[in-house]
């Protein structure tokens, strides 16, 4: 046995006597126990932190590939588990196995470990030979082997393989658990054997107060899902369960209104609090509040902290809260309330409450909203009006499938938010390691529920299959106007940033352009309103862009800053008609500008000189609609549509190109290019093309009078009632009132936006057909896109009230 002794040598106190002592202390102790065949038997009476596996290996392998783990490199974190069973690899550890950490007096914790094994096995086939043969013939004597993680000291009793970091481990598995191990094998064999399982003993969700007996939790670990599941007891009278004051378990449904991007949530049922409140209490606002709620919580956003009560009956409610309360004004359409004195819940013995000041409330379905600052509400509003909630996000489903239907207390966040209600005293599920890059905006779900004296535990994250934002969309900035827009307000490119600013004509004719982030550029007062739309031109050909328009007296050509460019503006002393038509022929910025007076056209060049070749002057009739340029193979064709139902098309110097001998009724529709011919929507709603040659065909498409069509490029969208078909592929609307679709590029990519006037949603598909995340969002009227900042990201500018301009990105 010598060559071993550098391996492994028998344990030897420095004092014969005190080694003695242990012996007979030992002893004593095992007269009093008898071992029941359960490894648990040995389980020290001390251990704040058990871990049970049935397969060591794989439940190590599933912890360091867990990808939410992975982020977690602290080794008292979970991963640390696995480092802490790597302590025993020597050991070859295969089979039932449990791990114990006890608390200790020096920077070292007690780490200990049961495992049962016929042969107990090391990597060195003649160290394990010979320490085999040393265990078997004195059980009573302790063996040290030396490994990279440090000395093990081991012991076999029964065919049960001992091993601890320090000689008072072994010492304390001998002692055994004592009474406490009634309680943890009830819990062990409520769980699933085939899962790792944890069991912590104290401190676990230490804000919850969840009590000082065991909790018993089972591993389910996927490559891109971390969870757990597991139960307590709950009459403890050191936990909150104790007071029995949750009721039947609920739905906790805060997560449909909390903003995606919330750090944290919180909801928690109870069965009427105010019977235990003192008299002066449930009789306060906020007791009666109470009395009538099934649920509070609250969320926490970048805006700040936001409370909620989830009525028992809203008219009882609001009746309540009109006594104290009257609408002050309303926001995305949803009042807000004024409350007359501040309300709080000083005295109502809820900690979560305690630090609550409001002065104001909105109303969501059944859940009243306090918010500390009204901004934070005003920021949970705009978030449940575009649909980015917590329970609209990609992960959210995976979590809420894995969670009961009902509890009693529900928790989200991200996962070191959730510190103080999961951590426990040993640091397990500490989560105050750094996320790494896959993890930003991780969500957590925590669910609690107390049911015949039983305290059910659920937690779960899951990593959604594609990396996303918190919320896919964020409202940019909410802009704030004077008098509304008079048109739909539109993007004007920024040459000195290449980004884009807003530009907009108000019931007053006031022109305005502001910047992306709302900062007012100028102001310009106009006599009349703008015809159609403002067009962007670049008059010098030097790559500064200038608005142009006509009104009924005047054509504008005018500098981004607000300045009008010379020689320009046309006063005219007949009306202007029709909406300016800009022509650029050869994508050249030679313009062509055309406005009509009735049947007269005019057509001026870049120096605000009539272009003496164009020789059609005046039609034989009043136009009905502005004229159009297009391109159709290496030819440019002018379209200008008649009163009397006549389609004129012309070529460049006004001859004609093509003669169409039909007759129409013109309707919205301005004339697209498809496949070479010329389409339109009639009044009818007939489809007509017209071929290079004049010939017309018509098609009757049997649609709803509301129907839209829009061509640009190869996009082609129709809208029948709510129908909606982008390059044929079809999409089923909400049945409402929606404004035409329109088509927008950005870049390569091409989008359509249309906006349910009822509702109040605006939707934006890509050119495939596919509604983009996270939309509809909140708008009140038809919405532009374009990048406004520059970041590659779209924005889109709609109206979310009369006097408000909101930008959203994604």
């Amino acid at each position: 046995m010598g060559q071993h002794k550098s391996y492994f040598q028998f344990f030897a106190g420095t004092k014969f006597g005190l080694i003695i002592g242990l012996i007979l202390l030992m002893s004593a102790c095992e007269s009093q126990r008898k071992f029941d065949g359960k490894l648990s038997f040995y389980l020290p009476a001390d251990a704040s932190l058990i871990i049970r596996s049935h397969d060591p290996k794989d439940m190590m392998s599933e912890l360091e590939n867990n990808s939410f783990l992975r982020g977690l490199k602290t080794s008292d974190s979970l991963p640390g588990i696995a480092a802490l069973f790597a302590r025993f690899d020597t050991l070859d550890l295969q089979g039932e196995t449990w791990l114990a950490l006890s608390p200790s007096t020096d920077s070292v914790p007690h780490i200990s470990l049961i495992t049962k094994v016929a042969d107990p096995v090391v990597a060195d086939s003649t160290a394990s030979e010979t320490w085999l043969q040393a265990l078997r013939k004195d059980p009573q004597q302790k063996l040290e082997i030396n490994t990279a993680a440090g000395p093990l000291y081991l012991q076999l009793k029964a065919g049960v393989l001992l091993a601890a970091n320090c000689t008072n481990g072994l010492s304390l598995n001998l002692a055994g658990p004592g009474e406490n191990i009634t309680q943890l094998d009830k819990l062990a064999a409520s769980l699933n054997t085939e899962k790792a399982a944890i069991f912590i003993k104290d401190g676990l969700g230490s804000s919850l107060k969840l009590g000082s007996g065991w909790k018993g939790l089972s591993l389910e670990l996927q490559p891109d899902a971390f969870g757990f599941y597991g139960v307590g007891q709950s009459k403890d009278s050191t936990a909150v369960w104790s007071k029995n004051d949750f009721g039947t378990p609920t739905a906790l449904e805060l997560t449909e209104i909390a903003p995606a991007n919330a750090a944290f949530l919180l909801e928690r049922s109870y069965r009427r609090p105010v019977d235990s409140l003192q008299n002066e209490a449930a009789t306060s606002l906020s007791g009666q509040l109470l009395d009538n709620s099934s649920s509070y919580g609250f969320m926490e956003t970048a805006a700040g902290k936001v409370f909620a009560l989830k009525a028992l009956d809203t008219v009882n409610m609001q009746e309540l809260l009109n006594a104290y309360s009257s609408v002050s004004d309303r926001f995305r359409d949803i009042k807000r309330y004024a409350l007359t004195d501040s309300l709080k819940f000083e005295t109502v013995g809820i900690p979560e409450l305690e630090q609550l000041t409001a002065t104001t409330y909105f109303k969501l379905g059944a859940y009243y909203l306090f918010p500390e600052e009204i901004t934070a509400g005003e920021a949970v509003i705009s978030s449940f009006r575009n649909q980015a909630t917590i329970a609209n996000r990609a992960d959210y489903e995976g979590i809420d499938q894995r969670l009961s239907d009902a509890g009693h207390l529900r928790v989200f966040g991200e996962p070191e938010r959730l510190n103080a209600y999961l951590g426990s005293s040993t640091g397990i599920f500490g989560m105050q390691a750094t996320a790494n890059a896959d993890q930003t905006h991780q969500l957590m779900g925590l669910q609690y529920t107390a049911t015949d004296g039983v305290l059910y535990i659920q937690g779960q994250t899951v990593l959604p299959q594609t990396k996303q934002s918190s919320d896919g969309i964020k409202e940019l900035k909410s802009i704030a106007l004077k008098l509304p827009p008079l048109s739909t307000p539109q993007w004007f490119t920024n040459h000195r940033t290449k980004g884009k600013d807003i530009v907009y004509q108000d019931v007053e004719n006031n022109l305005h352009l502001l910047a992306y982030n709302g900062k007012s550029l100028w102001t310009r007062k106009l006599n009349e309103p703008i015809l159609g739309k403002i067009q962007e031109v670049d008059l010098l050909r030097n790559g500064k862009q200038q608005l142009a328009f006509a009104t009924a007296s005047r054509l504008y050509i005018i500098d981004r800053n607000g300045d009008d460019v010379g020689p320009f503006p046309i006063k005219f002393r007949d009306e202007v008609t029709q909406p300016l038509a800009v022509f650029d022929y050869d994508n050249n910025r030679k313009y062509r500008f055309v406005v009509v007076q009735d049947k007269e056209i005019l057509m001026y060049d870049s120096q605000a000189k009539i272009v003496k070749g164009f020789s059609f002057t005046e039609a034989p009739t009043t136009l009905a609609m502005a004229p159009q340029h297009l391109r159709i193979g290496n030819k440019d064709y002018l379209t200008f549509p008649l009163s009397d139902g006549r389609l004129l098309i012309k070529s460049r110097v006004g001859k004609d190109r093509v003669k169409v001998s039909g007759s129409f009724e013109f309707g919205a529709s301005p004339i697209f290019e498809e496949g070479g011919n010329f389409v339109f929507l009639s009044g009818d709603k007939t489809k007509v093309s017209i071929d290079s040659r004049g010939g017309i065909n018509r098609k009757d498409l049997g649609v709803a009078q509301g129907f839209s069509l829009v061509i640009s490029g190869k996009t082609k969208v129709s809208l029948d009632e709510n129908l909606l078909r982008i390059n044929g592929r079809l999409y089923e609307l909400p049945y409402g009132v929606y404004s035409p679709p329109s088509i927008h590029q950005v870049g390569r990519q091409r989008y359509v936006t249309l906006t349910d006037l009822q509702e109040k949603k605006v939707y934006v598909f890509n050119d495939s057909g596919d509604l983009l995340p996270n939309f509809p969002v909140y708008g009140t009227t038809a919405a532009v896109i374009g990048d406004a900042n520059r970041n590659r990201s779209p924005n889109l500018l709609t109206q979310s009230d009369q006097n408000t301009l909101t930008i959203y990105e994604y």
